[in-house]
């Protein structure tokens, strides 16, 4: 055996396996490229959280995909000035909140 110590041993195994295992995924997503689309499944839309229209302030909103600083700002100065939302279908109360932009967002957002 080579002159390691135990604890280098460690090393060399944990270090030696993550190469492998890189390798064996590598080839994966070179003979079957779906693979690399489902290890990815947590970013689906799906498994994001709703944002609620009534109670997240500016950086949750933001943080809604298409929504913008200036959407978000037209969001909180509506609901400030006409109370909760009590749909989703009122975000076309809000300015350039119409047909496909409201769509997009439509999955990523509730009212309570």
């Amino acid at each position: 055996m080579l002159p390691f110590t135990p604890q280098e041993r460690r090393v060399v195994l944990y270090f030696s396996s993550v190469l492998l295992l890189g390798l064996v995924l590598r080839g994966l997503f070179r003979v079957a490229p779906f693979v690399e689309k489902s290890l990815v499944i947590l970013e689906e839309d799906r498994f994001r959280p709703k944002v609620s229209l009534n109670r997240a302030d500016y950086e949750e909103l933001l943080a809604v995909p298409y929504i913008g600083a200036v959407t978000a700002r037209r969001i909180l100065e509506r609901r400030r000035t006409r109370g909760p939302f009590r749909s989703v279908d009122e975000l076309r109360e809000v300015p350039g909140m119409r047909g496909k932009n409201l769509e997009r967002i439509r999955k990523y957002v509730r009212t309570d």
